[in-house]
């Protein structure tokens, strides 16, 4: 969860939003195409900022907001540059280009914020671009400095890797990948692997998992859904293909999968709410899920159009979904009956990987 205490720093939002800055209020950093960042208000459902990144090359893909709320990281050209951004007035101060002339960097979703706001992680892909080839270069996580985008460090870190998530005592990094990649934060060394593709290898085919969304800000509970074929089972049965949960406590460390249903339906991506009693899924529907039972499936309601992501407000009552087109829906938590909707101006198409982020400011 991010929080600030400035009074000095929430001013301006807080103006806008009618309250003072010592009650907890919910905002979501929203990215769009081609070249947008919007803030919205959660609590009063208003759109209170629009800002845009300069030279943004493809559609801006993740957002991370500084835990005093003064800062807004984004990146963009397709993963090869993280712009910060002033959240009072939309400037873009400081642009990192990862990219140079002999080598092409690209982050894919792999970006984040220390919880103290101090280093920005980045996973980088290199390819050296040389006269006659192009050759690939060891994967890395390289660490910044979130005050002046200076590099610190890297360290070596294994490919295929789609997100980096900081514990909630920012003393450790997870990568998440084939499997789930454990990093000391300051040394960058590997300290651990824990085990997704070689989870239940004698029960299980390896599971089939994309994740790429951070949607987890204020539960400090990443879940995903994944995809898996059992062993030992007649090929025919529809218990063969099963539909499961991946949880990762980012507090405890613990990481947890656990099959809920034979596979009848497609989820995109996945939040929980902050009391991690519930998680919702979102793609062609919005599905709520029983934390507390294992992920017993709850209650399954259609949706308009396509969504890939979902985020869950401070007080667990609503659940937002956003991505694909260019509005917001609110849903009631229990009931799954929609409360709302919002309309980004000029009805941008948000990005499908990690279009929400959800920052609370206190």
């Amino acid at each position: 969860m991010i929080k600030s205490s400035c009074f000095a720093v929430l001013s301006v939002i807080a103006a806008m939003s009618g309250v003072t800055p010592a009650v907890a209020k919910d905002f979501l950093s929203v990215v769009a195409h081609p070249d947008k960042v919007f803030v919205v208000d959660m609590d009063n459902r208003k759109i209170l900022k629009e800002f845009v990144v300069e030279n943004s090359g493809a559609t801006p893909i993740v957002s991370a907001v500084s835990p005093d709320a003064k800062y807004v990281y984004v990146l963009a050209n397709g993963s090869q540059s993280v712009i910060k951004m002033d959240m009072e007035t939309g400037k873009n101060l400081l642009r990192l280009d990862m990219s140079k002339a002999d080598e092409r960097v690209w982050a894919t979703w792999g970006m984040n914020l220390s919880p103290d706001g101090k280093t920005l992680a980045v996973y980088q892909n290199p390819v050296k671009h040389l006269r006659n080839e192009f050759k690939v270069q060891p994967t890395r996580i390289a660490l910044y400095d979130a005050e002046t985008l200076t590099l610190k460090s890297t360290a070596p870190a294994p490919r295929q890797v789609t997100m980096l998530m900081y514990s909630t005592d920012g003393k450790k990094i997870y990568a998440l990948g084939k499997d789930m990649y454990v990093f000391d934060a300051e040394s960058g060394k590997q300290l651990e692997e824990l085990p997704i593709q070689k989870w239940s290898q004698k029960d299980h085919f390896p599971p089939d998992m994309l994740n790429v969304w951070y949607q987890y800000d204020n539960s400090q509970l990443m879940v995903a859904p994944y995809y898996v074929k059992l062993r030992n089972k007649d090929p025919a049965s529809p218990e063969t293909f099963q539909t499961g949960l991946l949880t990762l406590d980012l507090k405890k460390g613990k990481l947890h999968m656990n099959d809920i249903e034979p596979t009848q339906t497609i989820y995109f991506s996945m939040a929980a709410s902050p009391d991690q009693k519930r998680a919702y899924a979102v793609y062609n529907v919005l599905q709520s899920f029983d934390l507390e039972q294992g992920g017993k499936p709850l209650k399954q309601v259609s949706l308009p159009h396509t969504f890939y992501s979902v985020v869950v407000s401070s007080d667990n009552r609503y659940v937002w979904i956003g991505g694909a087109g260019g509005d917001l829906l609110i849903y009631d938590g229990a009931s799954l009956e929609k409360v709302g909707e919002l309309k980004l101006p000029g009805n941008p198409n948000m990005s499908n990987n990690s279009a929400l982020r959800l920052f609370t400011v206190q």
